[in-house]
């Protein structure tokens, strides 16, 4: 069967004036090969960071923007705790614990509250007197006080509160950074101005004077001889180590030279992660004076009264292999040893491949992918599930779900967002435009199918602004059913469905014979439509429907995915392997015989599939992988799609990820 007539000026009118305008796909012809730049990778598989562990076994909390997550460490369950289970706030900011009472201190957004282990119950804490004057919990610190109660830092200073809820303030103003009650019940306090340190209620600064040579801190530690360590910056902004000796410290820099960002003490060490590695800190006589291969050393620096500095107390080692990206914050218990990501969750490492303790609700429920991106670092991704995600560059936000699910976004050619969402009938889809301040404006317009809990299998837009969906729902008995395509023109206001029939009048009103199992659209030049269907390939020209099936030369006709450039070639994923077209026949170029469940052309030409061994992408020559072994989380990959800033976005079952070529 030959092509249909490809018009260059005419403009296709379906039913009630509804315009189909094709966005040309800007690009090389298949045969022209692209450069190759580097790629940047990024693999999510949670909204939000991870930023304080604590490690209870059986038990490890993990702390977000979110809530915490309890996660039991025997069988990898997590039970995800927020404000439904009393959790005041959703913000978390810091956790301590009290083994004497078994609880955990959790300090949120919101104010203070207690969680029993035993009962798995949370206890309110009272909030502070008005009198103290404190407006915010942004950026709290917590250590357990001995005999019950807790310290807790804020901006405003420390604070002592009793476990009845009594607030009490101290000789601490400044911003509070960090707290720690070490085994005699000692408080050490680290502040934007430096260390302190309390013994029996009297705060006594350390600074250089003493050799503490921090001018503020970061974070503090025991040490592996159960000395005070505490990191920071001093009046120059250089990393400094300062180690409790006496009524003062030793300071040290490290060489060679790496942020400390985190530490974790168990008995006889002091883990520390590093922006590179992790190392285990330990006493010289514990592993004896040996030379310490890709180890670190602690450099003592000059003290202003002019003793000799102290030679370094400890030996740091490299401590197991490569750590996962983003990590963070650390936590240890016995032979537990657990990282908190940026992105990926909490990663228990030791000896062994790393293990991973995640919810993945990034794609929790997710049943496909589509982004839409109002700049570089505000995009909406839907998956189909119960909410939508905000992506700002760092981190995603839930918007625009709830009870309904969130079906698809789309990105208008005037570059306004539009959101399709379950309608309050289970049958219907409703339409809203997504502002720039991310308010969800329905639209009053609606889709409808046959059925139940409806999805969609795409949606995009035409370069006219017509709006093309791929429609499925469930019958009466939960199978998922296909519809055809709805075309929606927002200007007029007006729905138009589009599927084969054996109705002869549906033809006469002008509904489009198109296969009504539709997987995926794409278009070519300005009035020439190409849709993936389980029955071939369907070109749509003016009302002409062409449907290209094992007759006309392709291996196969069900198609999962479509994608043409401006060249005019098009391409058709299926199980068989790539599909092409130039406008007169089919091919299966050699480097393209892989099974793609969707496939996308990108601005500089390249192809981008989806397959189970990762995201595979060809310039015209040669095919390549981007898999688990360089950046992603997963190999198995089942949707791909591409911004109008030509980042491609990928969805696995447990990852989303970002390769910026």
């Amino acid at each position: 069967m030959r092509a249909a007539p490809r018009a260059h000026n005419a403009r296709l009118i379906v039913l009630v004036a509804v315009a189909v305008g094709a966005a040309g796909c800007p690009g090389r012809e298949a045969n022209e090969p692209a450069p190759r730049p580097g790629v940047h990778v990024r693999s999510f598989t949670e909204a939000t960071p991870v930023h304080h562990i604590i490690a209870v076994p059986p038990f490890a909390f993990a702390a977000t923007g979110a809530g915490i997550d309890r996660w039991d460490l025997r069988s990898g369950q997590a039970i995800h705790l927020g404000s439904e289970h009393g959790l005041p706030g959703e913000r978390v900011q810091a956790l301590d614990f009290d083994p004497s009472h078994r609880e955990l201190w959790i300090a949120t957004d919101a104010g203070l509250t207690r969680y029993d282990l035993d009962e798995s119950t949370f206890r309110e804490v009272p909030p502070p007197p008005s009198v103290l004057g404190i407006d915010s919990f942004e950026g709290a610190v917590l250590a357990a006080a001995r005999g019950g109660g807790t310290w807790i830092g804020l901006k405003r200073g420390l604070y002592r509160v009793s476990r009845e809820g009594d607030w009490a303030p101290t000789g601490i103003t400044s911003p509070v950074t960090s707290l720690l009650v070490d085994g005699d019940a000692v408080l050490w306090i680290g502040t934007s101005i430096g260390l302190f340190v309390s013994r029996n209620g009297i705060a006594t600064p350390l600074g250089p004077e003493r050799g503490c040579d921090l001018a503020s801190v970061r974070f503090v530690a025991v040490g592996p001889d159960n000395r005070l360590v505490a990191v920071g910056e001093n009046a120059a902004r250089r990393q400094r180590i300062a180690v409790a000796s006496g009524d003062g410290c030793h300071s040290y820099r490290v060489s060679p030279d790496q942020a400390w960002l985190a530490a974790a003490s168990r008995p006889d060490e002091l883990l520390v992660l590093t922006d590179h590695r992790l190392y285990s800190v330990k006493r010289w006589s514990a592993v004896g004076r040996s030379l310490v291969r890709d180890g670190m050393q602690l450099m003592p620096v000059p003290r202003p009264d002019g003793e000799r500095p102290a030679p370094s107390p400890y030996v740091l080692q490299t401590q197991g292999g490569a750590l996962p990206d983003g990590s963070q914050v650390l936590a240890a218990a016995g032979s537990e040893v657990l990282v908190g990501t940026r992105t990926l969750g909490t990663a228990r490492v030791g000896r062994g491949p790393v293990q991973w303790l995640r919810r993945g609700e990034l794609v929790e429920e997710a049943t496909g992918l589509t982004v839409a991106c109002l700049s570089r670092d505000d995009c909406y991704i839907a998956t189909g599930s119960r909410r939508a995600w905000r992506f700002d560059g760092d981190r995603f936000t839930p918007t625009g779900g709830g009870e309904r699910r969130v079906l698809a976004v789309a990105r208008a050619p005037d570059g306004r967002i539009f959101g399709m969402r379950q309608g309050p009938e289970p049958r219907r889809i409703g339409l809203a435009e997504i502002t720039k301040s991310g308010e969800w404006r329905d639209l009053g317009l609606t889709i409808e199918t046959p059925g139940r809990d409806p999805e969609l299998g795409f949606a995009r837009f035409s370069p006219s602004g017509l709006l093309w969906l791929g429609l499925r729902y469930r019958d009466p008995g939960g199978e998922l059913r296909p519809y055809g395509v709805a075309l929606v023109d927002l200007a007029l206001g007006v729905v138009a469905y589009h599927h084969a029939s054996d109705d002869a009048r549906e033809e006469q009103k002008g509904i489009l014979s198109i296969p009504i199992d539709v997987t995926g659209v794409d278009f070519l030049g300005d009035d020439e439509v190409w849709l993936a269907t389980s029955q071939g390939a369907a070109q749509v020209v003016g009302r002409k429907v062409v449907v290209y099936s094992e007759a006309e030369g392709l291996k196969s006709e069900i198609m999962h995915g479509v994608a043409c450039t401006a060249g005019g070639m098009v391409y058709l994923a299926a199980s068989h392997g790539i599909a092409t077209f130039d406008g007169d026949r089919w091919a299966y170029p050699r480097p393209l015989a892989i099974a793609a469940d969707d496939i996308e052309i990108g601005p500089d030409g390249r192809l981008w599939m989806a397959t189970d061994r990762g995201l595979a992408v060809y310039d015209g020559a040669r095919l390549r992988r981007l898999d688990a072994r360089r950046g992603l989380v997963e190999n198995r990959i089942r949707d791909v799609a591409v911004d109008h800033l030509g980042r491609v976005w990928l969805r696995g079952s447990q990852s989303l990820g970002i390769v910026t070529p």
